[in-house]
């Protein structure tokens, strides 16, 4: 397989200079595990770039920090489809690393792709400690299985039970 990470690298630098890219569609690419470095770092880079801005706007605003991830969400990447792509170990292992602290992702789709059952299960680790995903899908991956799906769907209830209660409060 052919390595297309300057292809890549240059396609999600542009979407990090974007000002306001909500939705990521990158399916069907063939994109593989070895490659998928260029958009982690986008997303790290970011992840970064939305963090320092609200802060320095908080600074000068009634909003807190706690109610920052759900106000301004408006000018982040929350959704992400990477669904039928080649991903797997090395990309599992840095987007989980991701997904625990990120406050802006709400939907990531890596269904039909190459994530085994330790994969698999360091994702779904990722999602207990972020609450604010509400849509993590590993379909028709090779190491889901049910133990790994039960776990997923009370982490992502919890966080559906989260934002719910942060809607009701009007931080929504």
């Amino acid at each position: 397989t052919p390595s297309y990470t300057y292809t890549f690298k240059s396609i999600f630098q542009s979407i990090y200079y974007h000002p306001s890219i909500q939705f990521l569609f990158f399916t069907h690419n063939n994109m593989p595990d070895n490659d998928s470095s260029a958009l982690i770092t986008m997303m790290m880079n970011q992840h970064n770039k939305q963090k320092t801005k609200n802060w320095s706007h908080t600074l000068h605003s009634k909003y807190t920090l706690s109610s920052l991830p759900l106000k301004y969400d408006l000018y982040s990447l929350c959704h992400i489809n990477l669904s039928h792509n080649k991903l797997g170990n090395a990309f599992a292992k840095e987007m989980s690393k991701l997904i625990a602290n990120d406050i802006y992702l709400r939907k990531l789709d890596l269904s039909y792709n190459n994530l085994q059952y330790k994969e698999c299960h360091l994702l779904c680790k990722s999602i207990k400690l972020n609450r604010f995903i509400v849509n993590l899908n590993l379909n028709c991956n090779p190491g889901l299985n049910e133990k790994i799906y039960i776990k997923l769907l009370l982490y992502l209830g919890k966080n559906i039970k989260h934002l719910k209660y942060c809607w009701d409060k009007g931080e929504y």
